[in-house]
């Protein structure tokens, strides 16, 4: 996991384009990841402490992204989704049904249904709202010419309250539409490599060891700007290979949307490698 701290050169980039032109095209994405906040911005704004930004085009153009939704004022806080369909969209904002807190560890899901004109919100694998009868121009995600970087956290962009004080990491991307089973493994810990491996197309585990952070799946790895610490990961269930010993028969996983055609995994957490 990173550690981020609220500053405008803190975030990881993927560059222009990149993660936009991976899902052109898509009519469902399912985006995931992990998040703890330290604090929360006090802006009481739509995109604050941002988990994941996708630009479709130009400087200002949102066109995907997880962040936090202030708008509800009073320090109340929800997970907030936006997504655009086409260029020539308005913005779909929305928010979740749960309150967040600060110094609790999230696993937070969303499924973008352009064609289905809805936005799905999971909160440690349970539902946290649907947005259904959106404004999509479009049936599938329409990349155009964007030149703000896809981040997580985020480049300044009139202010440091994008910015992300907390942690974060386990980062996916899946071309489709997970479901619930599919969801509430990934919150008991599932690494998404194992919950419907055919559909994942970006993963970016981001064990703070090292930069660039490595996507698994495609090579659209994140250059760390600013000062991003390591903090332990939390514990994931990742496979691995039959050089490590494997987990007992009662502990691998054994749901028919899990993975588990190797019978290895290695468990990753608190520092360093459980085996």
């Amino acid at each position: 996991m990173r550690d981020f701290t609220k500053n405008a050169s803190n975030y990881v980039s993927f560059g222009n384009n990149t993660l936009g032109n991976l899902i052109n095209g898509l009519s469902k994405i399912t985006v995931h990841c992990w998040a703890k906040w330290d604090t929360f911005d006090a802006s009481d704004d739509l995109r604050q402490d941002s988990l994941l930004s996708i630009w479709i085009n130009g400087s200002g153009s949102s066109g995907l992204g997880l962040a936090v939704n202030g708008t509800l004022g009073g320090g109340v806080r929800r997970l907030g989704t936006r997504a655009r369909s086409q260029s020539a969209d308005t913005l779909q904002e929305n928010m979740g049904d749960a309150d967040l807190s600060t110094g609790t560890w999230y696993a937070l899901t969303a499924v973008f249904d352009f064609a289905g004109t809805q936005i799905k919100r999971y909160l440690n694998g349970a539902s946290d709202g649907t947005s259904t009868g959106l404004s999509f121009g479009a049936s599938s995600y329409t990349q155009g010419t964007a030149t703000v970087e896809d981040a997580i956290s985020s480049k300044d962009l009139g202010g440091t309250f994008r910015q992300l004080d907390g942690q974060c990491g386990e980062h996916a991307i899946w071309n489709t539409e997970l479901d619930a089973a599919e969801v509430a493994a990934l919150a008991k810990g599932y690494s998404p490599s194992l919950v419907r491996p055919s559909g994942l197309i970006w993963y970016l585990p981001m064990l703070g060891r090292f930069g660039p952070e490595i996507d698994i799946k495609g090579g659209r790895s994140g250059t760390i700007n600013g000062t991003v610490a390591q903090v332990d990961h939390l514990p994931i269930l990742y496979p691995t290979s039959p050089f490590n010993r494997r987990f007992g028969a009662n502990t691998a996983p054994a749901s028919s949307f899990v993975d588990n055609s190797a019978s290895n995994f290695l468990l990753l957490g608190g520092g360093g490698s459980k085996r």
